[in-house]
């Protein structure tokens, strides 16, 4: 794995290398964090990081997808300070790429609406959006949250196009959207057309608009 060339994803954001093993437990596997520091939150202890609308982007509702961030900076396992709010850079990483968008963090490719959407909604096959993994990053915040209970915060956009998706991917992992540790996948709904060829398919390099998200599996 090319872990500079996926830093170059980031900005001001933990390189992977921090990542890569994963030999820290997830954070939210834990649910006495504040036993260790003062100015965070607790996770569940359910071994799960809830990714949907209403918790990102929900200021009164401590998201594990943010606080993932901000327990692993507490732990001094990635560079720089997160506060788990809902603003884009600050309560969570910003995106290299397009400091406009941001990461998360879940065990699967959208806990929101899997089981709402129709088969193939984001053109990968139901065992692969709703497989859980014990931790991965998501590039799948098309727009910084607005306000306090804007669950909107992925505005049928893509955070890259699949140009950018499929080279990040060819350099850290096989080239492949549907397989492997860095995965790609249109936004649900999409408002700009495909990420990939067709279903469970090649990135469509065609399309120059910013149509993909996509997941690194940290830790399958």
């Amino acid at each position: 794995m090319n872990t500079a060339t996926l830093d170059s994803v980031f900005r001001g954001s933990p390189p992977p290398l921090y990542f890569s093993s994963l030999t820290v437990p997830n954070p939210n596997a834990r649910p006495n964090a504040t036993s260790y520091w003062s100015g965070t939150f607790n996770g569940n202890g359910d071994n799960k990081v809830a990714l949907d609308g209403n918790s990102m982007c929900n200021n009164s509702y401590h998201a594990e997808s943010r606080s993932f961030f901000q327990h692993l900076a507490l732990a001094r396992l990635i560079p720089g300070t997160y506060n788990n709010s809902v603003t884009l850079g600050s309560g969570y990483p910003k995106l290299k790429l397009n400091s406009s968008k941001g990461i998360g963090a879940a065990t699967n490719m959208d806990n929101s609406l899997v089981g709402l959407s129709s088969s193939y909604a984001y053109q990968l096959s139901d065992d692969k959006v709703k497989r859980q993994y014990a931790a991965a990053l998501q590039f799948n915040i098309g727009k910084g949250c607005l306000a306090a209970e804007d669950g909107s915060y992925n505005d049928r956009i893509g955070t890259m196009t699949p140009l950018q998706a499929f080279t990040i991917d060819s350099k850290i992992d096989n080239g492949v959207a549907s397989t492997g540790r860095y995965m790609s996948y249109r936004p649900w709904g999409s408002l700009i057309g495909n990420c990939l060829t067709g279903n469970n398919g090649d990135y469509l390099v065609t399309n120059q608009e910013i149509s993909c998200f996509s997941a690194y599996i940290l830790k399958p």
